[in-house]
């Protein structure tokens, strides 16, 4: 059988996760392929894997010889590649999405025709039974006239882009709908038949690629509603109702759906597949290229039949208006006065941990006050993490604390440094030591480094800043109080430097104090701790936090101190987690006795420690058995939500922990200090839960919170 000529135009990560496995099922195919990059070492890097191929820096040099090219590349330059590749008589398969504008695909197609050549796309879904099951449930007509479909998909962004074109705002303003949409968009019109109409679109880009999305279409009477999240995961499901039947599933549960008839009674269908990853899908488009370039076969997904959704998508953008971010509304980090305040020159400052919790709103309401007296830039170590600050238009500079010269370029005229950043043990403390020494060199005027009342370790009672540091075998303590011992160092070698020790930091965008509890209490699976929950939780709403940072910039009184920082009220754990259910509008939380939350944390303790050592140690080999042993994989996901829903032994113990961690210092010393109520901070934090898409089971305006045995602080 003849073997095709192919350029491999692009081998990054898409390359290596999706393309060389169905590639290599085809023997004597990797001898008579062209491996183009920019990057000679991810072009080798694919040579290896397919263990063969000539490596080029130019696709161009394949044209004359290649039959056909296989595009993957950032998604603004498939259109011009496209059409170089057609011109030159190759036959194209394209990553997703085809183009970013559909006059571009139009032309794409066009030129194909004109030709005689296909245009292949990879919108690998059309591959899942579970879709095909759905549309062939329409056009047989099981379902009868549609009535409606509603599609919700949210998973963190974590692609390990070297460019980080997805969540870049200096190369579009198009985000998860051009990404995650044009597979998305395209299941819809492929159900519908043709592009719907679009109503609303809504969205949170502040100027960059948004992140979470909400749209309302309608077809032939068929209500659309479609909400697409890239900053936490969602329950990922579709539901598409006809007037005679509903079909609703899980999006990656490709092997099942549920179908309720009419008269309300569900039945749960098992359709035959034997792939078991993603993937897993790419393989029968990459078949289909190859069998396109024998002329044994036409494409499985054209150019043709993806323009309706790239359409609607560029639609979308035309008419998108910004959702209601309630909790960005009048913002303001103005400083205040202060008896000890140096002259207020122009200031330039770096925030490293940019794309973390709190690094991101510094960021975020630096933007939004317009505080021109700052130029604030954001330290980036890796685009994975980027979906949330690539929204505004913000500057950043590339960051790895562990790299020198990095450091060196990126404190070219930096002015003041807030240190928000944290990794590993090594990452944290050795990073933190670096950026010091240059910060030193540099001549830095003030280095403010975000630390934490856990150096306290597990003192109880009233704890200020004399209170000694108490390490607890904890590694998040460990590090942080090493990383304070290197600031003081510092101190003594004549940097001006602050130290923060904020309690618990909670409000949008926290992953660890608002949105586990929040998804745990959706589902039912966490309650309040009898005799355990009765500690005290000491709560500082985010923005108050960055309000006090701004504010000590140029406070020279602040200079070689410690600030706690807390918030202005006292309640309990139990009370922290029944008033965000409360407000939730949720059913009462369950009793959990000391008894059984004991037991249920010492039992899970050695599987936690197993699984970070085989996840330090044996993660690859452990996660390509799961991706093929189902009974693996059950018991991967099972032991991990386990380990999710169980508190660890540190939690209990903060839980039960009663200690106030004083702030007298920062409110005597500096002009700004929290004030905001937890009635208030909460109220905020639930708009968020909301945004995010996890609303389906939140009530739209919270219950009352209760009352609660909280004290207001003086």
């Amino acid at each position: 059988m003849r073997i095709p000529k192919i350029v491999l135009i692009g081998c990054g990560t898409v390359a290596m996760r999706y393309y060389v496995p169905a590639l290599r099922r085809h023997p004597g195919l990797a001898g008579n392929m062209y491996l183009a990059d920019t990057e000679p070492e991810n072009a080798r890097a694919v040579q290896a894997e397919l263990g063969g191929g000539r490596v080029v820096r130019d696709y161009r040099e394949a044209f004359g010889d290649a039959e056909g090219a296989i595009i993957l590349l950032p998604n603004h330059l498939h259109h011009p590649v496209a059409m170089e590749c057609v011109e030159a008589g190759l036959h194209v398969l394209c990553e997703k999405p085809l183009a970013v504008l559909p006059e571009h695909a139009r032309e794409m197609i066009r030129a194909a025709r004109e030709k005689n050549l296909a245009l292949c796309v990879n919108n690998t879904r059309r591959m899942f039974p579970s879709f095909r099951a759905v549309r062939e449930a329409i056009d047989s007509g099981r379902l009868g006239r549609l009535a409606g479909i509603e599609y919700t998909e949210g998973a963190a962004f974590g692609w390990p882009s070297a460019t980080g074109f997805y969540v870049d705002p200096k190369v579009s303003s198009r985000g998860v709908l051009q990404d995650l949409g044009a597979h998305v968009i395209d299941t819809i019109c492929w159900w519908a038949g043709s592009r719907p109409e679009v109503e609303e679109m809504l969205d949170d880009s502040y100027g960059g690629p948004e992140s979470v999305v909400k749209i309302r279409a309608r077809k032939d009477g068929c209500e659309i509603r479609i909400t697409l999240n890239r900053l936490c995961e969602l329950s990922s499901a579709y539901r598409v109702r006809g007037e005679k039947a509903c079909i609703e599933g899980s999006v990656f549960d490709w092997k099942t759906i549920g179908v309720t008839d009419a008269s309300g009674d569900r039945t749960e269908r098992k359709l035959a597949c034997t792939v078991r990853n993603y993937p897993g899908f790419v393989i029968p488009i990459v078949e289909n290229f190859v069998d396109v370039l024998r002329y044994r076969a036409l494409p499985l997904v054209s150019g043709s039949d993806v323009l309706p959704s790239l359409e609607f998508i560029h639609e979308c953008y035309g008419r998108r208006k910004r959702l209601d971010l309630s909790w960005d509304r009048g913002i303001t980090i103005a400083s205040g006065g202060g008896e000890d305040r140096g002259p207020v020159m122009e200031r330039r400052v770096l925030v490293t941990g940019a794309t973390g919790f709190i690094g991101g709103r510094i960021m975020e309401m630096a933007h939004l006050s317009q505080h021109h007296s700052c130029r604030v830039l954001g330290g980036l170590r890796r685009w994975a993490s980027a979906a949330r600050l690539g929204r505004l238009p913000v500057e950043t500079v590339p960051l790895d604390l562990m790299d020198t010269q990095q450091i060196e370029r990126a404190l070219e005229n930096v002015t003041h440094i807030i240190h928000c950043a944290k990794g590993t043990p090594e990452e944290t403390v050795t990073g933190t030591r670096n950026l010091l020494e240059a910060s030193l060199k540099k001549k830095v005027r003030h280095f403010i480094h975000l630390s934490t009342a856990d150096v306290y370790g597990e003192a109880s009672g009233v704890v200020d800043e004399s209170s000694p540091y108490q390490y607890t075998g904890n590694t998040y303590n460990r590090m942080k109080i090493d990383a304070e011992k290197a600031c003081w160092e510092y101190w003594e070698k004549g940097l001006p430097i602050t130290i923060f020790r904020p309690s618990i930091v909670y409000g949008p965008f926290s992953a660890g104090w608002c949105l586990r509890f929040a998804t745990m209490f959706l589902a039912r699976e966490w309650g309040v701790f009898d005799t355990y929950g009765e500690g005290t939780c000491n709560l500082v709403y985010v923005d108050d936090l960055v309000r006090v940072v701004f504010d000590a910039l140029d406070r020279q009184d602040a200079w070689g101190k410690a600030f706690n920082i807390n918030g202005p009220e006292l309640i309990t754990w139990n009370e922290y987690f029944t008033r965000l259910n409360s407000l939730m509008g949720l059913p009462p939380l369950r009793i959990i006795k000391p008894g059984r939350a004991g037991a249920s944390t010492f039992a899970m303790a050695p599987v936690r420690a197993l699984g970070g050592y085989v996840k330090k140690h044996f993660f690859r080999p452990v996660k390509l058995i799961a991706e093929h042993v189902a009974i693996a994989d059950s018991l991967v996901r099972s032991l991990e939500h386990r380990a999710k829903i169980t508190p660890s032994p540190d939690e209990l113990k903060l839980f039960a922990r009663k200690v106030v961690y004083s702030d007298a210092r920062a409110r005597s010393t500096l002009s700004r200090c929290p004030d905001t109520r937890i009635d208030d901070g909460m109220s905020a934090t639930l708009e968020w839960i909301k945004y995010l898409g996890l609303g389906n089971g939140v009530k739209e305006t919270g219950a009352e919170t209760g009352s609660g045995r909280n004290g207001v602080r003086s």
